[in-house]
């Protein structure tokens, strides 16, 4: 064999040599790069397995969360249901008084100018509804709630004369009742609206216990603002609408 073809087969076995070696080589790097890929990867998936894990106790403070809101919630209402219950509640949520009070049935055939009246004073057998709560617990609850007293009716005013104040939305209520009532609507013919008169000294003086009165008075926590003073002519509780001795709830709401 000549010189020629030896050196010739020496190159051929040494790009054998280095084609294998590269071959190797490739192969090296391929499995060196799916390696750093298969770290990627079960990084990425330790990653994502702590976020849920992160996500699942999340998701259990929320629940005890939302369980202890409920219970809060749950205790308001049953709170603000015993409160409303009493006979007299000053209802700051809603901005209004909350009063239990009874049925007087003489007020279904007897007119009267005398709405709402405590059950211990001298007028409770001329009124339409009688609370337990007293007229100065009335006034110092309206007070609370921000109601200015008019005051302008005197007992020496002359006929007619307009009681002023803080205007008063009343309605009344019952267990079994379709709806809340405006104590209007309860009185036969009655046109009449409210506003918180004051007039507690007064009240106290003569001890007659009157809280509404349905024409501007001289006494009445609360009376009308359009009738006036000594011009009632009477009205009668409308007996197709309230039951006899019903115990009610009523609500006097200041128009603040």
């Amino acid at each position: 064999m000549s010189e020629q073809q030896k050196t010739g087969k020496m190159t051929r076995r040494a790009a054998l040599a280095v084609g294998a070696a590269a071959v190797v080589g490739l192969g090296v790097g391929i499995a060196g790069t799916a390696l750093v890929q298969n770290q990627k990867v079960n990084s990425l998936n330790s990653t994502i397995s702590n976020l849920n894990a992160a996500v699942s106790s999340l998701n259990t403070s929320l629940a005890s969360e939302n369980t202890s809101v409920a219970s809060l919630q749950s205790n308001l209402s049953t709170a603000q249901s015993q409160l409303a219950s009493q006979p007299f509640f000053v209802d700051t949520v809603n901005k209004q008084i909350v009063l239990q009070a009874t049925v007087n049935n003489a007020s279904f055939t007897a007119t009267t100018v005398h709405s709402i009246v405590w059950d211990q004073g001298k007028n409770a057998s001329m009124a339409m509804f009688n609370p337990t709560s007293t007229p100065e617990e009335l006034y110092n609850g309206m007070v609370a709630l921000g109601a200015v007293p008019g005051n302008t009716v005197q007992l020496t005013s002359a006929k007619g004369t307009l009681e002023t104040g803080t205007p008063v939305n009343v309605s009344v209520t019952w267990e079994g009742a379709p709806q809340v009532y405006t104590l209007q609507q309860l009185m036969n013919d009655y046109t009449g609206d409210f506003v918180f008169g004051g007039n507690l000294a007064t009240n106290t003086s003569l001890g007659t216990g009157c809280e509404v009165c349905i024409q501007s008075c001289a006494v009445g926590i609360v009376s009308s603002g359009t009738i006036g003073w000594e011009t009632g002519v009477g009205w009668t509780l409308n007996s197709t609408l309230v039951p006899k001795g019903q115990a009610v709830t009523i609500y006097l709401k200041p128009q603040l």
